[in-house]
């Protein structure tokens, strides 16, 4: 039997499965947006805690740039393990998987469409998309930690990896990725994390991968769209988020 889970606010009954999110789970409008302001909270209270870190660092240094020339990043510690054999061979399971349900599609007669001319930038400017690459190699990608066995990969990934190689059979596709693997990663990250990065070629990385940015880089992005500082002049501290 799941454990009964409480709503914080109000003390009523949670549905444990929606008890860990953002608002607690609690049906109540009320609850909710307590729920909400007590998250936003906590993240303002964690930037602060990271940012007097950073801070400190910097005079430890004897450096004092102006606040729109640094930028905080996550940081990840792991260290270079062997590879587990069960960890590649549940990716062969989910590769086999993903690569099925992209062939069988949402068209009838082959795999479905895809656009060839993807945007592996996240819809950043070539400037950023120079600047946050600096910014991810500084973190060590914290968020690749949950790539697992999946590496984020997923039908509608594998359908735009297709359409740009459509001669690729169901074989080749497997090959592609399989080459990657090597025999060490990053203990407790993705099995195609190293400590230089993602070993995987951007075009054969999933969606999730190519699109998204952390909370600080999109902070970062979101500044310098509002013109405070630049892409080319920010330097990015790596300071952990203690979650």
């Amino acid at each position: 039997m799941d454990p009964i889970h409480h709503c914080p606010t109000c003390g009523g009954p949670v549905d444990p499965l929606q008890a860990t999110g953002p608002d607690g789970g609690c049906p109540r409008l009320h609850c909710r947006l307590r729920a909400r302001e007590r998250t936003e909270r906590e993240i303002a209270e964690r930037t602060a805690r990271r940012t007097a870190t950073a801070l400190r660092g910097l005079r430890e240094r004897q450096l004092d740039p102006p606040d729109d020339e640094w930028a905080l990043v996550p940081h990840n510690d792991a260290t270079e393990v062997a590879l587990d054999a069960s960890l590649a061979a549940d990716f062969r399971r989910h590769l086999a998987r993903v690569i099925a349900e992209a062939g069988r599609g949402p068209h009838t007669g082959g795999p479905p469409a895809a656009d060839a001319s993807i945007d592996h930038s996240g819809g950043a400017r070539e400037s950023e998309r120079i600047a946050l690459a600096r910014a991810c190699a500084t973190c060590r990608g914290r968020c690749c930690r949950r790539g697992g066995a999946h590496a984020f990969l997923d039908a509608s990934s594998i359908a735009r990896v297709r359409g740009r190689q459509p001669e690729w059979t169901d074989e080749e596709l497997t090959a592609a990725y399989l080459e990657h693997l090597r025999p060490t990663h990053l203990e407790g990250g993705c099995l195609f994390q190293g400590p230089a990065g993602c070993r995987l070629p951007q075009s054969l990385r999933s969606d999730t991968c190519n699109r998204w940015w952390c909370p600080d880089l999109e902070t970062a992005r979101a500044r310098w769209a509002e013109g405070e500082g630049s892409p080319s002049t920010t330097t990015f501290i790596a300071v952990p988020v203690d979650d």
